[in-house]
């Protein structure tokens, strides 16, 4: 009798730690506002530069609050110089213009997550990131005196990067385990994403802020 009850004590704690590990799917949109640092970046004429964001993600809860969350997502990063002067011969002024840095990349982002609340969840985490390029593009905008745009392949951004991510948002039930998902999100690069030809000191590194939104369904 002592074993059909330990048995039965073993096979029930067993089924309530199973029913806490739940898996979760999602995807979500938003908008990335993206800037660059480092000796490789004029900070005092640098400005933002918007981009943006789409892909999916998956979680794993370990159990109500815990869990570790993967994503993949394309996300447009770069930076910014606005309204540049631009000299003709001698000092005489040529026109005025913007000059934007474009790098789309595939990032990856693994974070370990805490979830808190019952109806409405809140969420947060830490982790890593890492992100390949997928393409690049230097791209120029002239103001004045006769408007134009002027597009070309940027050569100087490494394939790979790596940083830290971190997250913080609300999931508001919609529907029988499907959620909305509003998630504020950094990408924080640490690699050095300058590409060195001749130039062994110059240093460029990524940070891109996003605004997200979208559906998770649990399972």
């Amino acid at each position: 009798m002592k074993k059909y009850f330990a048995a039965v004590f073993i096979l029930t704690a067993l089924q309530g730690n199973a029913q806490k590990h739940t898996w979760e799917y999602g995807l979500q949109t938003g908008v990335n506002i993206n800037s660059a640092r480092g000796n490789g970046v004029n900070s005092s004429s640098k400005s933002t530069l918007t981009g943006f964001a789409i892909g999916g993600h998956m979680q794993y809860m370990l159990n109500q609050h815990v869990g570790i969350k993967a994503g993949l997502q394309f996300d447009q990063l770069g930076w910014s110089y606005r309204s540049l002067t631009l000299y003709g011969s001698g000092t005489s002024i040529f026109s005025t213009a913007d000059a934007l840095f474009r790098l789309n990349y595939l990032d990856l982002p693994v974070t370990a997550q805490y979830t808190s609340g019952k109806k409405i969840r809140f969420t947060s985490g830490a982790g890593i990131f890492v992100g390949t390029l997928l393409s690049s593009q230097f791209i120029l905008k002239t103001k004045t005196p006769d408007p134009s745009t002027v597009k070309s392949k940027h050569e100087g951004t490494k394939t790979f990067n790596l940083g830290l991510a971190a997250n913080a948002g609300i999931q508001i039930p919609l529907l029988h385990k499907l959620k909305l998902d509003i998630v504020i999100h950094n990408n924080l690069g640490l690699l050095n994403t300058h590409k060195r030809i001749n130039d062994n000191s110059t240093s460029i590194r990524s940070n891109t802020f996003s605004f997200l939104a979208g559906l998770t369904w649990s399972r």
